[in-house]
């Protein structure tokens, strides 16, 4: 024997499927935002690897805005390198104060021959900034915090020859 709903039963059924919908989709956005959406660590970590394997595309969506802005076109910037030389990266926790984090970052890679022995290390402070509610790593800050002046972020440069 078959039971069928009546016409206010099947509206009934649809509003609480759309309500449960709806709260699935509140919460999925929810978990997006907190559990998926890269931290400054992870954006570190994008922005060193496009930085070795020449991904200036990549490299300008995770620079600020007034130093992407600063790049040359992307017909005026060097071909990727043809064998990258990626370096180990040990990329540290974000310390985060508002909407400025500083990651360290410290990089290992070979000996110079005559100056050093063993594995040469540096460690860079690297600062990232929010942006429309994205971390984009800024150059200027990182080399302002820098001892040196010099942020070790390696910025494509264009036929002028600066950023």
């Amino acid at each position: 024997m078959k039971e069928y709903l009546s016409p206010r039963g099947r509206v009934s059924t649809t509003v609480i499927i759309v309500i449960v919908a709806v709260i699935v989709l509140a919460l999925a956005i929810t978990a997006y935002w907190f559990l998926l959406k890269p931290g400054p660590e992870q954006v570190v970590q994008r922005f060193l690897m496009a930085e070795a394997l020449g991904d200036y595309r990549t490299l300008r969506t995770l620079l600020v805005s007034n130093v992407a802005r600063q790049l040359p076109p992307d017909e005026d910037l060097p071909p990727p390198p043809k064998e990258p030389k990626i370096p180990e990266m040990d990329i540290g926790r974000a310390s985060i104060v508002g909407d400025r984090a500083t990651v360290a970052v410290k990089t290992k890679g070979p000996a110079i021959p005559g100056l050093t022995y063993g594995r040469l290390e540096q460690t860079t402070n690297v600062v990232l900034v929010k942006e429309g509610g994205q971390w984009k790593v800024d150059p200027i800050a990182t080399a302002e915090a820098s001892r040196g002046g010099t942020s070790g972020l390696a910025l494509p440069e264009g036929p002028s020859g600066g950023p």
